[in-house]
C-alpha cells in the first residue's frame, strides 16, 4: 500500500485541510466493514479521499495527481509499504517481486546455507498458498523458527517448516477510534483504539520505556494535549 497525505494552508484564514491520495482501494487491507466505517469518520472530519490515484509530481508548492489534476501543498507526507535492502540484488539468487524466495524452512533452495527473513525473504504461506505478508508479527516468528532450522542444520536434526497465520491488523484513524480484526472478530470506534494503543505499548522491550511512553491506559483520561493541539499552535 503507498500513499500520500498533504497539508494544504489557506492564506485568508488560519486553516489547513488534509487529502489523501491513494492508489488501490481505501480499505482494500481492512476489508470492507471496517473500510468504510475508516472513510466515513475521515471524511466526517473533512479529510478528502482520492482512491485509485496516484501522484505523478511534486514541487516545493504543489502535487500533481496523474489525472491531470493539481493541488496546493505546503506539507507533504510520503508513506509507502516496506521494501528489501538494495544489497539483495547484488546477491546471485532466486528472487521475485525483489525479495530473496526462500522454502516453508526459510533457506534458499538453491544456495545450501543462505537464510532469509522479514523485508528480505518472500516466504510461502502454508496456511494460504500465497506468500506471508512483511510484517512485524511474521517477522518475529520467522526468526524463531530460522534459529531453530539453522541448529537443526548444524546438528542434522529435523528442521521445523514456518507455518503462522494472521492474527489481525490494527489501525488508528485518530481522536481516540480506530479498526481492528483480531482472530476474525471485527471492532471499530474507542474500543479499536484501545486495543491498538494498548497491544503496541505492551511490544515496547523494557519497563523504563513503557512507563515513559503515553500509550497506558491513563492518558485516556488526558485533556486536549495531543498533536491536535500542536498542531493548531503552530496554525497561529
Amino acid at each position: 500500500m503507498t500513499c500520500c497525505h498533504f497539508i494544504r494552508f489557506s492564506n485568508r484564514k488560519c486553516c489547513a485541510s488534509c487529502s489523501f491520495i491513494q492508489a488501490n482501494i481505501f480499505y482494500q487491507n481492512l476489508g470492507e466493514d471496517l473500510g468504510r466505517y475508516a472513510d466515513k469518520k475521515l471524511r466526517e472530519r473533512g479529510v478528502e479521499i482520492r482512491s485509485k490515484t496516484r501522484v505523478g509530481g511534486v514541487t516545493r508548492r504543489e502535487v500533481q495527481l496523474n489525472d491531470g489534476t493539481q493541488l496546493t501543498s505546503f506539507t507533504l507526507i510520503w508513506t509507502a509499504g516496506a521494501s528489501p535492502n538494495p544489497t539483495i540484488d547484488l546477491l546471485d539468487c532466486p528472487k521475485e517481486r525483489g525479495r530473496l524466495k526462500v522454502n516453508q524452512f526459510l533457506s534458499v533452495e538453491t544456495r545450501p546455507g543462505v537464510w532469509a527473513v522479514g523485508d528480505c525473504a518472500l516466504v510461502p504461506d502454508l496456511t494460504t498458498g500465497q506468500f506471508c505478508p512483511p510484517t512485524a508479527q511474521h517477522a518475529v516468528r520467522e526468526g524463531k523458527v530460522l534459529a531453530h532450522n539453522i541448529l537443526a542444520e548444524i546438528r542434522g536434526t529435523t528442521k521445523k517448516p514456518f507455518k503462522f497465520k494472521t492474527l489481525g491488523q490494527l489501525a488508528s484513524i485518530g481522536r481516540r477510534t480506530g479498526v481492528a480484526q483480531i482472530l476474525g472478530l471485527k471492532f471499530s470506534g474507542f474500543l479499536a483504539w484501545f486495543l491498538w494503543r494498548g497491544i503496541y505499548w505492551s511490544k515496547l522491550p523494557r519497563m523504563e520505556r513503557k512507563c515513559a511512553s503515553r500509550s497506558t491506559g491513563c492518558s485516556i483520561f488526558y485533556l486536549q494535549k495531543t498533536s491536535r493541539s500542536l498542531f493548531r499552535s503552530a496554525l497561529r
